[in-house]
């Protein structure tokens, strides 16, 4: 696997995967500070940066400016470092999540003739699309790839809208460990004297966290006995707080900021309903597979999120949770109301959701999936 920095801990996911495949990870970055949030040691990890250290806090930003590129193109140092290191031991194909990095990876998998499989995941088929030199590149790795991996069916439809596609592009979603959830919410509630709500992730436009602050005021109207907690940090983080602290209902809403994965855990055990409510941001950057939501439905949580991106395929409208149109918040809170006030059918919807889970997103499936399709494409 090819990535820009590893470990990062907004990219979890990415850590399961390399760690599901035993995976050898090649990277410029590497976040050594983060190997103990992940239990990480390094033995499956190369730093194939060749850059200095000035190059690396300034350069590639410059890089960027000149060639057009939105995103952070290996040097030419870093290139020649990552090709020397493939040639020593070269494997037997390199799995790129995030189209950046499959355009990175192109040049030393061409010239040592490595299988290249490229995994979509989210903003690399959307904002970067509005890129005319991201999409020349991408067009390019994509014309030498052996295979394309997507998080849901349709979600290459942007590539080829701008004629961009491969005869094999397989769905296949990270998947989430659902066991390590299941034991949450397992025997119906007897009584429930405050219906608590959670959110999870970062504080970014795509996420929306202010439409789930405003759909929460409208239920606090009317239901005193409910309480939002949203786990996250981010660019947004200020509005946030400004708008708890106007919505009349800042006792009811907690902030905590980033907790790890072990907290989250528990964050899943003492709330009722999950929300999230994505939406595609200006600059067209949006979802791909949210991790958070099949992480809570695998808790027994039920969702109300909005119709967007790989959402659908995680949520079943009316059986584990409901979906939403994108800024609807009347018809978010609605269902949020809808739940706090019957908690018997929350549950059923958060049973249903999690065998959902099971059934769908289990991380061992997704990975023997993604294997399989490895094994196929290897040289």
């Amino acid at each position: 696997m090819l990535l820009k920095s590893y470990p990062i801990i907004s990219e979890a996911f990415l850590v399961r995967q390399a760690i599901s495949l035993d995976a050898k990870v090649y990277t410029t970055f590497v976040k050594t500070e983060n190997f103990d949030r992940f239990n990480l040691s390094g033995q499956n990890i190369n730093c194939i940066s060749g850059t200095p250290a000035w190059w690396r806090k300034t350069g590639d930003a410059v890089l960027r400016k000149m060639s057009g590129e939105p995103y952070q193109a290996l040097s030419f140092l870093d290139q020649h470092r990552f090709k020397k290191v493939l040639s020593q031991q070269p494997p037997d194909v390199m799995l790129a999540p995030f189209g950046p990095n499959a355009i990175n990876a192109l040049p030393a998998c061409k010239k040592l003739g490595i299988p290249l499989i490229i995994q979509f995941l989210g903003y690399d088929v959307g904002s970067l699309m509005n890129n005319n030199t991201y999409v020349q590149n991408i067009k390019k790795a994509m014309a030498y790839a052996s295979a394309c991996v997507v998080l849901y069916p349709g979600m290459e439809q942007p590539l080829i809208d701008v004629g961009i596609n491969h005869p094999r592009i397989e769905a296949i979603n990270i998947g989430v460990p659902t066991r390590n959830f299941a034991h949450h919410h397992s025997i119906p509630p007897k009584s429930v004297t405050k219906f608590r709500f959670l959110s999870v992730g970062r504080f970014v436009e795509k996420k929306h966290p202010l439409g789930i602050i405003q759909a929460f005021v409208k239920v606090a109207h009317s239901n005193p006995e409910v309480t939002l907690t949203m786990v996250g940090d981010g660019p947004l983080m200020p509005q946030v707080r400004s708008a708890v602290e106007s919505s009349g209902f800042k006792e009811k809403i907690t902030l905590p900021g980033y907790q790890t994965t072990v907290q989250l855990q528990e964050q899943y055990g003492l709330h009722h309903a999950f929300l999230q409510h994505s939406i595609v941001a200006a600059d067209g950057n949006r979802e791909g597979w949210p991790v958070s939501i099949a992480e809570a439905a695998s808790s027994g949580l039920p969702i109300v999120a909005t119709e967007h991106a790989g959402i659908p395929t995680q949520v079943i409208h009316k059986e584990t949770g409901y979906l939403v149109p994108e800024m609807d918040i009347d018809a978010m809170a609605s269902y949020m109301q809808l739940l706090a006030d019957d908690t018997t059918k929350a549950w059923k919807l958060g049973q249903a959701g999690k065998l959902h889970m099971q059934q769908t997103s289990d991380i061992s499936d997704q990975m023997r999936k993604l294997m399989t399709l490895i094994n196929e494409e290897s040289k």
